[in-house]
């Protein structure tokens, strides 16, 4: 017997190895222990996953356009809700706005210009349809479509036109103010595009004294120190900006990949 009790220590330590390697979590060893990273973030930012999350909603916000498009009437009340979701993952969103704005006030000028040839003035209200397209979750943007349309009807398409747009925005609307009532955390405005803040604001008729910054429970907001324009008196609205602020920092993984992005590989 004492001739077999080695053996017998040796196996036992041999499946007390197996099984602790065994319940060790898939892709563990993917990761340095030392360093003081959070393996969600790694994954969260990793430009191939957010290349891939962006061509995954791209296609599906293109879907839900197309099935507005199709429509047989503009029904009042239609929620916009998936849409927007889709947008602010996709390659399309944009919360800042400004070079889409641009882009349309060049397009909306070379579609006018009469010394301009036909075809490339039909190019620039193809194009001008083609960017509004891309941003219809975008308040700013349908904003800016609505007024270069009235200034210039010829930018109007079949779909995309004047009727179209402000049915658009009613819904764009209505996903605002529906959002929360912004009176406390739980129930702050979620903001999509950076107008809208300034648009609840002027819609409460408030006037900002001081913005403040919070993060909690992984989400960002801001703090609105207001005071109403009639009565004066102070107020605080609270508005959610993670989806602008989630973007920012997706772009800035994509354009400044850290390091540790080099390591990273799916595990198999």
């Amino acid at each position: 017997m004492s001739k077999f009790l080695p053996l017998l220590i040796c196996g036992l330590c041999f499946i007390v190895a197996q099984t602790a390697n065994a319940q060790q979590p898939a892709g563990q060893g993917h990761y340095d222990p030392n360093r003081d990273i959070d393996i969600g973030e790694i994954t969260k930012y990793n430009p191939y996953n957010i290349l891939e999350e962006q061509t995954h909603y791209s296609l599906y916000y293109d879907r839900k356009v197309r099935e507005l498009e199709a429509l047989p009437e503009l029904y009042p009340g239609y929620s916009l809700g998936r849409l927007t979701d889709a947008y602010i993952h996709s390659a399309h969103y944009d919360p800042e706005a400004v070079e889409t704005i641009d882009r349309l006030y060049a397009l909306a000028f070379a579609a006018q210009k009469e010394d301009t040839p036909l075809k490339t003035r039909m190019r620039a209200i193809n194009d001008f349809q083609t960017t509004l397209r891309s941003h219809l979750a975008n308040l700013d943007i349908v904003n800016t479509g609505i007024n270069l349309m009235r200034l210039n009807d010829t930018l109007e398409g079949e779909i995309i036109n004047l009727r179209f747009l402000n049915w658009i925005k009613d819904g764009l609307i209505r996903r605002l103010t529906h959002s929360g009532t912004g009176d406390t955390i739980r129930e702050a405005y979620r903001i999509i595009s950076n107008g809208e803040e300034a648009y609840i604001l002027a819609l409460r008729n408030f006037k900002i004294i001081q913005t403040e910054d919070l993060f909690a429970r992984g989400d960002y907001y801001h703090i609105h120190l207001v005071e109403d324009r009639d009565t004066g008196r102070p107020w605080k609205i609270y508005t959610n900006v993670t989806a602008p602020l989630e973007h920012q920092k997706r772009i800035n993984a994509l354009q400044n990949p850290h390091p540790i992005y080099d390591d990273y590989r799916p595990s198999p």
